[in-house]
């Protein structure tokens, strides 16, 4: 009776884990885009200034991100540098985060990932029936996640290459938020 018992827990937990969603992944409904691993892109450094502009008003923060070979790792802090979230993503481990504020780290991670890797990379976090991620090749070099034909989020690149682009513009369709992303690196052309 016990094995049968134990038996029973077992497959209930092993039941559970294929529910849970994975914590990498941020949703827009009808797809998800999850966070991809650091594996393959350049190693860099960048501060950007964000303007985040949402239905209940207009923020604004800076962005503190570390790109390296072992992992991904976001801070976002107010202009005068009291911290309000921060997110470390090592590769093939799920996301900490920490945050003192309503905000989803991983969303915004997701759109720096979105905005400034290369697109071979940003691809692969495209989940979802008829989700998509595909670039324009124009001289704003703006990029698209799309279910179907509905457009999830959208990038544009204006002003130096990826992932240094002097300025971006971020879209979130669905959720009614846009962000202005501007580079605050010296090196940024």
């Amino acid at each position: 009776m016990k094995s049968v018992f134990l038996f029973c827990l077992g497959m209930l937990l092993v039941g559970c884990t294929h529910v849970a969603q994975d914590r990498s992944c941020v949703s827009f409904g009808s797809a998800d885009y999850c966070l991809q691993p650091s594996v393959g892109v350049t190693a860099y450094n960048a501060t950007r200034s964000v303007t985040l502009r949402h239905s209940r008003g207009v923020e604004k923060l800076i962005v503190s991100l570390e790109v390296d070979a072992i992992g991904v790792r976001m801070a976002g802090l107010t202009p005068f540098g009291r911290r309000l979230f921060s997110i470390r993503l090592d590769n093939g481990q799920a996301p900490e985060t920490a945050s003192d504020v309503p905000v989803d780290a991983r969303l915004i991670l997701a759109g720096l990932q979105f905005a400034d890797w290369p697109l071979e990379r940003v691809q692969l976090a495209a989940r979802g029936v008829e989700a998509r991620i595909a670039q324009q090749d124009n001289p704003a070099r703006s990029r698209s996640f799309k279910n179907g034909e509905q457009s999830l989020m959208t990038a544009t690149c204006e002003g130096g290459t990826r992932p240094t682009c002097r300025r971006v513009l971020l879209r979130y369709p669905t959720l009614d938020m846009e962000l202005t992303i501007e580079s605050l690196d010296v090196g940024a052309s």
